[in-house]
């Protein structure tokens, strides 16, 4: 028998959230910060500290289905400048990493702020997907 839910893609959709929560849990560098603004907005942080905006490269990657992946890399320029650190806590090296992101959700600017990727996404619901309200005749 199906259910309701599953006849509409809750469960799916459930399963997608689950999975974005799981991939963000397990990241371990950079660290990131997602913020939930509102329904239609959010903000992604990633500290990197060290790396300057031109070390790093921001891209939406189509992926299956509805999904993009938004990918954040990062390689450092090569500096040979002869210090001999006796601790060096401070990662400054290449990594790759990435979001999914769900139908709909954009991202609409991207800027280093004092050693902060600050990444804007905005959803763009066509009006057909908006829930609308129905007087009751």
């Amino acid at each position: 028998m199906i259910t309701s839910s599953e006849m509409f893609g809750v469960n799916d959709f459930l399963t997608r959230i689950d999975d974005i929560c799981r991939t963000a849990a397990n990241t371990k560098f950079p660290l990131m910060n997602i913020i939930r603004h509102s329904e239609d907005s959010a903000t992604v942080e990633m500290a990197l500290a060290g790396y300057d905006k031109d070390e790093i490269e921001v891209n939406l990657v189509p992926a299956d289905q509805n999904i993009r992946l938004l990918e954040v890399s990062g390689e450092p320029l090569p500096v040979d400048d002869g210090i001999k650190y006796e601790v060096q806590q401070i990662a400054h090296r290449k990594f790759r990493t990435s979001l999914p992101l769900t139908e709909y959700w954009d991202v609409s600017d991207c800027e280093m702020i004092n050693g902060m990727l600050v990444v804007h996404l905005n959803r763009d619901l066509p009006e057909e997907r908006k829930t609308r309200s129905i007087q009751i005749g």
